[in-house]
């Protein structure tokens, strides 16, 4: 087992992680030592799909200004925590607007630590991905 910096947010990773418990990225496996075992044809790879799944969610955080946490993870499921950071350059605006009145509330937002949801992704044998939130 070795540390490596995750390719989002180059925080260190286990290389057997199966995604940065920092910013949720995925973490590319290592080689197996032993060859995999026979699956059916046409089976689906749960493990890819939720992959993919993480990925986007990850995407749409950045997109929204916040960032993903991923709680904990097994084969088929997943729950993450979106976090949506506060826009520090509105407050600071705001607050030379107001000449410093809303530094109070700033502080309050900033100490929050902005907005947090929590999500569930699971994915069914059919590799079929259901994203809810909790």
């Amino acid at each position: 087992m070795a540390l490596i910096n995750c390719p989002e947010c180059q925080a260190q990773v286990s290389d057997q992680a199966a995604a940065c418990p920092r910013c949720g990225h995925p973490i590319s496996p290592s080689p197996p030592s032993a060859p995999p075992a026979e699956t059916s044809v046409g089976a689906v790879d749960r493990t890819k799909v939720l992959d993919q799944k993480l990925m986007e969610s990850s995407a749409m955080a950045r997109q929204r200004g916040g960032k993903v946490v991923v709680d904990w993870r097994t084969e088929t499921e997943a729950v993450f925590t979106f976090i949506q950071t506060p826009n520090h350059v509105l407050h600071g605006i705001l607050t030379v607007l107001t000449a410093g009145l809303w530094l109070i509330v700033w502080l309050v937002v900033a100490a929050n630590g902005g907005k947090k949801e929590t999500w569930k992704i699971s994915v069914d044998a059919n590799g079929v991905a259901t994203v809810g939130q909790i």
